[in-house]
């Protein structure tokens, strides 16, 4: 199968939501080459689609509602000719690598697993042509903020999983279950590829759903919830998660751009949260929480 390709130059701040519209947008691939910047200072992020006809149009129309709503420049350049599927499988590749999130835990691509150095904690990922390689800020915020937080004895929820990276986190903390949801066939596929990858399958099952939706509150509440989403759905997610915490329990979401966290500061107060922690990196916000007994 061929793809079209386009490449998008935008704000460091924004780059993880334009890569989650394209991934919307059907996008089967993306590479952020976090260390290139133009004369503008955006970073470029290219990303491939299916050939098919009035595509071009319909991105960049999405593209420009984005940026209008978030008060961005972009730069759009789709290229005249079409990438093969094993090429841009292969660019993937040369952006991914090992990287330590935490001093204990360190994300290594699956084609780097036997030439990587481990750490104690360590989380092989393949991202397939899902969504999220683990090496943006807010993946990492979440991890640190797991780390932090996980216990033993503990049932964590990751919603909106995507290649199951916070899932696979959360076991390897010591959770003793954890759900993993994502609304995207690609990435429950390969969130479970993953999660078998990790020999932690005894601990994750992951599941296909929109947020919350068709989910069962569990007897006695869910101690931790994770979701590394954006802000609408993070602020969805704040308007019906207490149904399925326990008393007292806690959440951590990510994906918050900087210009949007009052709405969240708002809507956390609203549905009764408390913010116990928050951390920041490049313009992006993940809050720790624990609701109101």
């Amino acid at each position: 199968m061929q793809w079209k390709e386009v490449n998008i130059a935008v704000a460091p701040r924004a780059t993880d939501a334009v890569a989650l519209l394209l991934y919307e947008c059907g996008s089967n691939g993306a590479v952020i080459h976090d260390e290139e910047t133009d004369e503008c200072g955006r970073i470029r992020i290219t990303a491939y689609f299916p050939s098919q006809p009035h595509i071009e149009k319909e991105i960049n129309n999405k593209l420009q509602v984005l940026a209008t709503g978030e008060n961005l420049s972009l730069a759009i350049a789709w290229q005249p000719q079409v990438a093969d599927e094993t090429e841009w499988l292969y660019t993937w590749q040369q952006y991914f690598h090992a990287t330590d999130v935490t001093r204990r835990c360190r994300i290594i691509p699956a084609w780097e697993v036997n030439t990587a150095e481990k750490n104690e904690i360590n989380i092989i990922v393949d991202p397939g042509r899902a969504f999220g390689s683990g090496l943006h800020e807010t993946t990492a915020m979440c991890i640190r903020l797991l780390e932090k937080y996980v216990r033993s004895e503990q049932q964590v929820w990751d919603i909106g999983t995507g290649t199951g990276i916070l899932a696979i986190a959360a076991a390897k903390y010591g959770a003793a279950a954890v759900k993993a949801v994502d609304i995207d066939e690609a990435s429950v596929q390969q969130a479970v590829k993953n999660v078998q990858r990790n020999d932690v399958a005894a601990q994750v099952q992951v599941e296909r759903g929109d947020l919350l939706q068709n989910l069962t509150p569990p007897k006695n509440g869910v101690d931790l919830v994770v979701a590394n989403l954006v802000t609408d759905p993070v602020v969805r997610l704040l308007a019906g998660v207490h149904r399925f915490i326990k008393k007292g329990g806690h959440l951590i979401v990510s994906g918050i751009i900087d210009t949007r966290i009052e709405e969240v500061y708002a809507a956390v107060k609203r549905y009764g949260f408390i913010v116990r922690e928050e951390k920041k990196s490049n313009g992006w916000y993940a809050l720790y929480l624990q609701q109101e007994e």
